[in-house]
């Protein structure tokens, strides 16, 4: 049996398929390229710095080992006359440094905690703005009321209209489909007595008023948290700047 041969529309279908998907191809691989060629130069770039600047530590390694050592040599010198001037004094002035350093580490710590304190403030604040949000929606809601029933009732009347119309023309699928939205909006039209209404609204009122106290005294105590970690942050500042200064002052009556 002879080979079948394609006819030539169908060949170039083909060879255009596979010329796209060439393209397709090369465009991947291009792309990559152009990925690698960016990381490349990036690397390249971070490498260069690197060797500039151990070059550049490298030309100064002598002079700063030098300076070191000079100092490390004058450190020994002085400690061994200022210990040797000091006597038993010593440790009363290590008692004195001691004593400054706890003074910071204890207000570190204050600030910690006064800094969780003022978030769990912020967070109770905006809790309390949403409870208040949703509970003014539910005043506003139920003061509309009236409305929203007679929205609901006209909504029931169009339902019932599509309703009969279906009915008369025989076609219950569509009357179902009008039912089930007609019985959706009836759940949602419950018409309370004149009592139960007004016994609701004071009830939303009474909540609502809760709601406001609620967030004038969240945000009190949020204004206060705040003011209490900036005064703990300022004093550990001012005690972290002056603290050889402080401790200079409480070890002046041992020199």
């Amino acid at each position: 049996m002879p080979e079948t041969v394609d006819s030539p529309d169908v060949k170039l279908d083909e060879l255009r398929k596979q010329l796209q998907e060439s393209d397709d191809d090369l465009g991947e691989l291009t792309k990559k390229r152009e990925a690698l060629k960016t990381e490349v130069e990036t690397l390249s770039k971070t490498v260069e710095e690197i060797k500039k600047t151990s070059a550049d530590f490298g030309q100064g390694e002598a002079t700063l080992k030098s300076g070191t050592q000079e100092f490390k040599t004058y450190k020994q010198t002085k400690t061994q006359m200022v210990e040797a001037a000091l006597g038993e004094k010593k440790g009363q002035v290590e008692a004195e440094i001691k004593k400054v350093d706890e003074q910071i580490e204890s207000l570190r710590k204050k600030a910690a905690e006064l800094h969780e304190a003022a978030i769990k403030a912020e967070l109770e604040y905006e809790t309390a703005k949403q409870t208040l949000q949703e509970k003014q929606h539910a005043a506003d809601s139920l003061k509309d009321l009236r409305k929203h029933l007679g929205e609901n009732l006209q909504k029931l009347k169009d339902f019932k209209i599509s309703i009969e119309r279906f009915d008369e023309q025989a076609k219950p699928a569509g009357m179902y489909v009008y039912l089930l939205e007609f019985e959706k909006v009836l759940n949602y039209t419950e018409i309370p007595s004149q009592a139960d209404y007004e016994k609701t609204l004071n009830a939303v009122a009474t909540a609502l008023e809760t709601a406001k106290t609620g967030v004038a005294s969240k945000r009190l105590a949020a204004e206060t948290a705040r003011g209490q970690l900036a005064q703990a942050e300022e004093a550990l500042r001012t005690l972290e700047k002056n603290r050889i200064k402080e401790i200079l002052k409480e070890v002046d009556k041992l020199n």
